[in-house]
C-alpha cells in the first residue's frame, strides 16, 4: 500500500469518526437546551436504527455508484443534514436530521471499508487495520475535549458547526483516495458498475464462512457493548474508581495496536478471532469476582489485550473471507451484526442486571463469548481449509 493511499485513508477515517464522536456530547448538549431525557433518547436512539437499516443498502449503494464515488456523495449528504442541526432546536426536526443523518453515515462507512478492503494488499491487511483502528478511536482524544469546552459554555451553534466541518473534511480527503487497482474496473461511470461482476445475497450465503464472521462481529460487539458500558456501574457500585479499568483497557488496546501491528498480519485471522473472543470472555467472566483497584486493573490489561488485537481482525475478516466480488456485502453484513450486537448489550445486560445484578450478566456474557469463540474457532478450520485453501485472497491461503 503506497504512503499516499494510507495516509488519506487515515485521514478520512478519522474524520468520519469525529463527526461520529461528536454527537457522544449530544444528549449534553440537547440538556442545556431543556429537551427532556424521554425525548432525548428517541434522538439518540434513532441514528443508531439509522445505520443499522443502512448497512445492506450501504452494500448496494457501493456496487452501483462505486468505491470513491458512493462515499464522495454519502459525505455530501452528512453535509446537507448536518447543517441544520447548528440553529434546530426542537424534536420532531431533530428526530428526523438525526435519522437521516444515522442512515447517511452507515452507508458511508461500509464504502469506506470496502473501499479499504481493495486497497490494502493481503500481506498487509492486519497491521493496516491495526492503524485505522487507532484512527478510529482517536477522534475520542482530540475531538470530546474542543467538543466538551463549547457545550460546557452554552455555545451549542459551535458545538454542532463541528458536525458538517467533520464531513466536509471527510469529503475532501476522500476527494484525494486514490482509486485502487483491484477496484478499477467496479469503480467507473454507474452504467459500466451496473454490469460490474458483483455477487448476489444468495452467493454470501454460501461462502463457508458466513455464519463464523456474523457470529464473531456479533460476539465481539456484545462483549464489548456489555464491558463498555455497564462494568463502570458495576465498579462505582463497589465505591471504586471506574477508570481504573477503562484506562487500563484503553490504554493496552492502543498499545497493542501501536507496537503488535505486524503480528496481525501474520496471524490467521479466521482463526485467531476466535481465541481473541474466548480471551475477552474469560477476562468478563472472571471480572464478577473483582473487588480491589488492582483486580479490576488486570482485568483491564487481560482485556485489553485482546480487544487492541480484535478489532483489527474483525475489519480485516470481511475481506479475509470473501472474494471481492462479494466484498461489499460482506463488510456490509459485518457491520450489520456489529450494530445488532451493540443495540442489543444495554438493553439485554440492563433488563438481566436489574433482576439478577451485574456480576451474574458479566459471568453470562463472558461465558457464552467463550463458547462463541470455541465455535468460531471450530467452524473457520473448515473456512481455512476449504476457501483459503482454494487460493481465496486471505492469510490462510499462506498455510
Amino acid at each position: 500500500m503506497d504512503r499516499r493511499t494510507f495516509l488519506y485513508s487515515l485521514l478520512v477515517t478519522f474524520f468520519i469518526n469525529a463527526f461520529l464522536t461528536l454527537f457522544f456530547l449530544f444528549p449534553a448538549a440537547l440538556q442545556r437546551q431543556a429537551m427532556p431525557l424521554s425525548l432525548i433518547g428517541w434522538v439518540m436512539g434513532v441514528a443508531s436504527v439509522g445505520a443499522l437499516l443502512s448497512r445492506p443498502i450501504g452494500s448496494t449503494v457501493t456496487e452501483t455508484l462505486g468505491l470513491i464515488r458512493s462515499l464522495l456523495v454519502l459525505c455530501l449528504g452528512l453535509i446537507v443534514v448536518s447543517i441544520p442541526l447548528i440553529w434546530v432546536r426542537t424534536f420532531w426536526p431533530l428526530f428526523f436530521l438525526r435519522a437521516a443523518g444515522g442512515f447517511l453515515f452507515g452507508m458511508a462507512v461500509v464504502a469506506l471499508t470496502t473501499y479499504q478492503a481493495f486497497a490494502i494488499p493481503v500481506k498487509q491487511r492486519g497491521s493496516t487495520f491495526a492503524w485505522i483502528g487507532i484512527a478510529y478511536v482517536a477522534p475520542q482524544l482530540v475531538v470530546l475535549p474542543a467538543a466538551e469546552w463549547f457545550v460546557t459554555r452554552g455555545r451549542i451553534d459551535l458545538y454542532m458547526g463541528l458536525a458538517p466541518l467533520f464531513a466536509l473534511l471527510t469529503f475532501l480527503f476522500a476527494l484525494a483516495l486514490p482509486h485502487p487497482p483491484a477496484a478499477a474496473d467496479n469503480d467507473l461511470s454507474p452504467a459500466a458498475s451496473s454490469e460490474a461482476p458483483w455477487g448476489s445475497w444468495a452467493d454470501i450465503l454460501a461462502i463457508p464462512g458466513f455464519w463464523p464472521l456474523v457470529l464473531a462481529t456479533f460476539t465481539f460487539a456484545m462483549l464489548n457493548g456489555t464491558t463498555l458500558q455497564y462494568l463502570p456501574v458495576f465498579i462505582k457500585d463497589q465505591g471504586l474508581i471506574a477508570s481504573s479499568f477503562l484506562v487500563v483497557n484503553s490504554a493496552t488496546a492502543l498499545t497493542v495496536r501501536l507496537f503488535a501491528y505486524r503480528l496481525m498480519d501474520r496471524l490467521n485471522r479466521p482463526r485467531a478471532i476466535g481465541l481473541i473472543l474466548t480471551g475477552m470472555g474469560t477476562a468478563l467472566f472472571l471480572l464478577h469476582w473483582a473487588d480491589s483497584h488492582a483486580a479490576f486493573i488486570a482485568g483491564g490489561l487481560l482485556y485489553g489485550m485482546f480487544m487492541g488485537i480484535g478489532f483489527p481482525i474483525i475489519l480485516a475478516l470481511a475481506p479475509d473471507i470473501f472474494p471481492p466480488r462479494l466484498t461489499p456485502k460482506g463488510v456490509s453484513t459485518s457491520m450489520l451484526a456489529m450494530d445488532a450486537g451493540f443495540i442489543l448489550a444495554p438493553i439485554v445486560a440492563g433488563y438481566l442486571g436489574q433482576r439478577f445484578g451485574l456480576g451474574l450478566v458479566f459471568t453470562a456474557v463472558g461465558a457464552g463469548a467463550v463458547l462463541s469463540g470455541l465455535a468460531a474457532t471450530l467452524a473457520n478450520r473448515r473456512v481455512t481449509r476449504e476457501t483459503f485453501g482454494r487460493g481465496n485472497p486471505g492469510n490462510g491461503a499462506q498455510e
